[in-house]
């Protein structure tokens, strides 16, 4: 397993929620056990095919970290109702106090696991079905690496990270800085890139970053990023009706 996340090339913060995947896997083949015991089919074939399915299912749920690709909420939500089917066996079939706090606990780690990647390093909030520039969320920016300067985009901005998007190649933890203007203020603000990914060839590179700003300017910033959204919203339905 730790041979398998030396191969990803992801942030320390996804390298180290490493153990939730395997305390999930454990609660999930501890909770198969329970439940073929409780039925009197342990020594059976459909054991042993639970069994190989829960091992396919937490590759693929791997997999889908690795690559950020949307598959992985489809995967926790299969997981979230494997938890919620022995929730409810457990609670009102077979009640079993100790089982349900190993569910408990299963629910937990797969809503702290949820919460990380959620984030607009792993899997930013795009307005990809919005085909008008002018109505996206997407704010243009000046990004500043070193003695370079090119323009990109920002796409999403939540917590203390965000998305952006440019032609540009940045190599992950590289320093820069990103300039962005709204109407009545503008923002020069310090970055460190944690993760980037290459959609389609040809098409903008979309990396996330980390700030490196003060508390007071990166909340300046997001109420001037939330008022911007809510205007081209406005606008859209405004021009529509």
């Amino acid at each position: 397993m730790a041979n398998y996340f030396k191969k990803i090339n992801i942030s320390e913060e996804i390298k180290n929620t490493k153990i939730l995947f395997i305390f999930l896997q454990i609660i999930t083949l501890i909770l198969i056990v329970f439940e073929r015991s409780i039925s009197g089919t342990l020594a059976s074939f459909g054991t042993i095919l639970e069994v190989a399915l829960s091992f396919a299912i937490f590759n693929a749920f791997l997999n889908s970290m690795k690559n950020r690709n949307y598959a992985y909420w489809g995967i926790s939500f299969v997981l979230f109702l494997f938890l919620l089917k022995n929730f409810i066996f457990f609670s009102f079939v077979t009640f079993n106090l100790s089982v349900l706090y190993i569910v408990f606990l299963g629910f937990v780690l797969l809503a702290i696991n949820s919460y990380v990647m959620s984030s607009p390093l792993y899997f930013p909030r795009v307005q990809w079905w919005e085909y008008d520039y002018k109505y996206r969320a997407d704010k243009k920016i000046k990004i500043k690496i070193a003695d370079q300067e090119f323009e990109g985009r920002l796409t999403d901005l939540r917590r203390s990270e965000a998305s952006i998007e440019c032609f540009e190649y940045i190599k992950l933890e590289t320093e820069g800085s990103m300039n962005i203007h709204f109407s009545q203020a503008e923002f020069d603000i310090n970055f460190k890139v944690k993760t980037e990914k290459e959609l389609i060839k040809g098409r903008p590179i979309r990396y996330g970053i980390q700030f490196n700003a003060d508390s007071e300017s990166l909340s300046e910033l997001k109420k001037y990023w939330k008022n911007n959204k809510q205007v081209k919203l406005r606008n859209k339905f405004k021009n529509e009706s």
